[in-house]
C-alpha cells in the first residue's frame, strides 16, 4: 500500500476552560462532536495586468483560521459545558485558548473567539443539536511534528514464562505505558496518535520472538505519545 489514510478521530482538539488563570486547563472537545472542520477563510485579490494578456492573477492577501464544530449536546462534558456557558456572552468573555493536533503531533494553536453557539433544535425524536465556531485571533502558532522524547526503558528476558520478554519503565503522573511488536522498526512523534497499542504494566511478560521490534510508549491521558523507545529483540531478550 502506497500510503495510509489519516482518520479524523486521530485528531485532538482542546479548549482552555480557565483562560483568566495563570495556567491552561485543557479540555478535550470530542464527546458528542461529530465533526470539526477547519477553514482558512482566505481573502484574495484578483487583478488583471497588461502583461497577462487578458488573464488575471490571484494573490492571497489575508486569512483567518476558523473551526466549525457540529454535534449533539452532552450535558456534563467539560468542553461542551464551557462553550455552552458563552451562548449569551459578549466581548472578551467569548475569548479563550485553543489547540489542535493531527496524528503526527503537528499543532496549531492560539487565542480563539467562541461564536455562533447553537444549543437546541433538531427532530422531536432526535438528540439536541450543538454547534459553534472557534475563530483564531491573529496568526496561529504552528509547531511541526518532531520525534518523541526518549523513554528510559530496560528490556530483559521474562523471569519465568518461556517465550516472553519484558521491559521496565516509569510513566509520569497521569500517564500510562503501552507497547507494540512489529516486523519493521517503529517511529513515534511527540503528541502524536500512535494507533492500536497494548496497555502495559512495567515488568509484565510480553510474548515475543527474536527479530521483532518492541516499541515502548509512554502515553498521556488522551493516548498521545509523551516518550518512546524501540529495540530489536535478540535471543537473549526472550526467556528460553
Amino acid at each position: 500500500m502506497a500510503g495510509t489514510f489519516e482518520m479524523n478521530f486521530n485528531y485532538l482538539f482542546q479548549i482552555d476552560t480557565t483562560p483568566e488563570g495563570a495556567t491552561r486547563t485543557w479540555a478535550r472537545l470530542a464527546r458528542g462532536i461529530s465533526s470539526i472542520t477547519p477553514n482558512n477563510n482566505e481573502n484574495k485579490d484578483q487583478t488583471a495586468y497588461l502583461d497577462g494578456n487578458g488573464w488575471a492573477s490571484s494573490d492571497v492577501i489575508g486569512k483567518q483560521r476558523t473551526y466549525d464544530v457540529v454535534g449533539h449536546r452532552v450535558v456534563g462534558d467539560v468542553a461542551q459545558d464551557y462553550i455552552a456557558s458563552k451562548e449569551l456572552a459578549l466581548g472578551d468573555d467569548c475569548k479563550t485558548n485553543f489547540q489542535a493536533f493531527d496524528s503526527r503531533g503537528r499543532k496549531i494553536s492560539g487565542s480563539v473567539t467562541i461564536n455562533a453557539v447553537v444549543i437546541g433544535g433538531g427532530d422531536a425524536q432526535g438528540k439536541v443539536d450543538f454547534a459553534c465556531s472557534l475563530d483564531l485571533n491573529g496568526e496561529p502558532a504552528l509547531v511541526v511534528e518532531a520525534a518523541a522524547a526518549a523513554l528510559t526503558a530496560t528490556v530483559a528476558a521474562a523471569a519465568v514464562t518461556v517465550g516472553c520478554t519484558t521491559f521496565s519503565a516509569t510513566a509520569g503522573a497521569g500517564n500510562t505505558l503501552a507497547y507494540k511488536l512489529t516486523a519493521a522498526t517503529q517511529t513515534a512523534y511527540a503528541n502524536g496518535y500512535p494507533g492500536l497499542l497494548t496497555a502495559y504494566t512495567t515488568g509484565a511478560d510480553i510474548p515475543a520472538t527474536a527479530g521483532q521490534y518492541l516499541g515502548m510508549y509512554e502515553l498521556d491521558a488522551n493516548k498521545r505519545v509523551v516518550k518512546f523507545a524501540v529495540e530489536l529483540l535478540e535471543a537473549a531478550d526472550i526467556k528460553a
